[in-house]
């Protein structure tokens, strides 16, 4: 089956919530449910899924193509920006004194402004030897530019927990034979079935002392797989 994961789209986290948490009321998807909202925004949806739309057959070839440009020419933009080096001027330090920004006193990269809260692409365009014109382009290159911290500390979480989610449970795997893990945590994995050890970790009332066990178990007997 095809299974989106909670670090690429908005639905992935609905159905993950709604299958590993359930519901005793209306489910409104808040953005607060993600916890990898800032790599699911809306202005890379494409960027994120086209991937998966062509291979079902869901978009055309041109549109794929383009969207692979797109995604080569932004990392392109932004190995460039943090190569190109701007001095300080009377005209750069009036301009960032007028953006509300302190003015530059040594070299720096234009990466380096970009990222300043109140500046944007188009501030430091007559500054750029080079700048580019598609808007498109701009907006992802100044989002990954300004949000990369927090951007590749995301990456890393999921990174880290991808490997949880690639530890598939058995179908078959009888939760009433798996030692020191409490009532609770059994009946919830008995009804909710999760498929791999992620999903396991995200169930209401499953402990991490549940898993680290249910990981002995399944490692113990072999029956864990990737």
């Amino acid at each position: 089956p095809f299974i989106l994961r909670r670090s690429q789209a908005y639905i992935a986290v609905m159905v993950d919530d709604l299958v590993t948490r359930g519901v005793d009321e209306p489910y409104r998807l808040l953005t607060s449910r993600a916890e990898y909202r800032l790599m699911l925004r809306h202005d890379n949806a494409h960027i994120r899924l086209s991937e998966y739309g062509y291979s079902f057959g869901l978009i055309p070839k041109w549109f794929h193509e383009r969207v692979l440009n797109l995604k080569r020419r932004i990392g392109c933009e932004i190995e460039r920006l943090e190569k190109v080096k701007i001095k300080p001027s009377d005209s750069l330090n009036r301009m960032l004194i007028s953006k509300g920004e302190s003015k530059l006193t040594q070299t720096t990269t234009l990466a380096q402004l970009l990222r300043r809260p109140k500046l944007s692409y188009k501030d430091l365009s007559p500054f750029d030897p080079n700048p580019m014109e598609d808007e498109e382009l701009i907006r992802e290159v100044e989002i990954e530019i300004k949000y990369r911290g927090y951007i590749e500390r995301m990456r890393k979480d999921v990174e880290k927990f991808e490997k949880y989610e690639d530890m598939m449970i058995p179908d078959d795997i009888d939760y009433d034979g798996v030692p020191n893990i409490s009532t609770e945590a059994k009946e919830k994995l008995k009804r909710i079935r999760p498929r791999s050890i992620g999903q396991a970790m995200r169930i209401q009332g499953v402990t991490p002392s549940d898993i680290l066990n249910l990981l002995v178990y399944l490692r113990h007997t072999e029956r864990i797989s990737k």
